[in-house]
């Protein structure tokens, strides 16, 4: 049987031991006091990590056609088509069909203008602002880090008018944006 000292009182104790014998000190690290509440944070912490990322995936596109110089200038030019959409619209299209939502708005640009409601800062360490929508019911726009100067320039009750790719619900009650930008 493996021994070990005492974290109180240095006495010699066996390393399964839950209490000190000699002193009465509790032995266990607070994450073996608290298994339930340790298996729940770690579920949230993986939730925001995994569900916040959105669809990173890329594609490598390889062309083989020539183009000549302007129209390499045309195709620079051409930007992704933003769908403007009523952020509240959006929350109650995910809230009444999460799967038919997804079809009409995921992964693609959309530009939203709402109220600002919080300001925040990810785990991951991106800036983050929300719009709400209910009690506990929001839209949650994610920024690079490069918007980090804007944000913080923002305050809670100010309008903005933003862009940024749909990633679907962060949460059941969270319809979350990613790659934001403040446009107005």
């Amino acid at each position: 049987m493996a021994m070990k000292n005492c974290k109180e009182c240095g006495t010699e104790i066996s390393s399964s031991a839950k209490v000190c014998p000699k002193c009465g000190k509790e032995q266990r690290n607070f994450f073996q006091k608290h298994v339930i509440l340790t298996i729940i944070l770690v579920v949230i912490v993986l939730g925001i990590v995994f569900g916040g990322s959105g669809d990173k995936s890329t594609s490598n596109t390889v062309t083989t056609s020539t183009s000549t110089v302007q129209g390499e200038q045309q195709e620079e030019k051409k930007t992704e088509e933003l769908l403007e959409v009523d952020y509240k619209v959006l929350w109650q299209d995910y809230q009444d069909n999460a799967i038919g939502a997804d079809a009409k708005y995921k992964d693609k640009m959309l530009k939203l203008t709402g109220e600002v409601e919080d300001i925040n800062r990810e785990i991951a360490g991106n800036p983050y602002v929300t719009f709400k929508v209910g009690t506990l019911q929001n839209v949650r726009l994610t920024f690079k880090k490069s918007e980090e100067e804007k944000i913080s320039q923002l305050s809670k009750g100010q309008i903005i008018t933003v862009k940024g790719k749909c990633s679907g619900l962060l949460i059941t009650s969270t319809v979350s944006l990613n790659d934001c930008e403040i446009i107005e």
